[in-house]
């Protein structure tokens, strides 16, 4: 059965007080690019993409493949499936963290805490 890992979404308020009208259920259906969704799903076994870099000593960037092991309440179990050869193989621990949206088609500035990684069902690689 899949897990859903909801986020904890919240407004950063500037010096002018416009952004307080902004609801709970309007952040988390907004879902700018680099950014987890706020329902993540997820099954032991199902491929994983990072969409941060973590540790790059242990090979947790940006764009590393990974199967989901084990599912916990706040930490997610995987083991690394691309990258160096050095890591392949290697099982690693994914914390949540506080993403910030870094593009500017969203109007005021929020943070998200959710596990860094989307679902990596369909993925094309082009290395040229």
């Amino acid at each position: 059965l899949p897990v859903s890992y909801f986020s904890v979404d919240t407004v950063i308020e500037d010096e002018n007080d416009e952004v307080s009208n902004i609801t709970t259920e309007f952040l988390n259906s907004v879902t700018p690019s680099g950014m987890p969704e706020h329902d993540l799903k997820l099954k032991e076994g199902c491929p994983i993409i990072l969409i941060r870099n973590l540790d790059q000593k242990k090979g947790l960037c940006n764009g590393t493949r990974l199967i989901v092991k084990s599912l916990g309440a706040r930490i997610i179990e995987a083991e690394i499936i691309s990258g160096s050869r050095y890591f392949i193989g290697n099982k690693v621990f994914i914390p949540r963290i506080k993403l910030c949206p870094s593009d500017l088609t969203v109007p005021f500035k929020f943070e998200r805490v959710q596990f860094p990684v989307k679902l990596a069902y369909c993925l094309t690689i082009n290395k040229s």
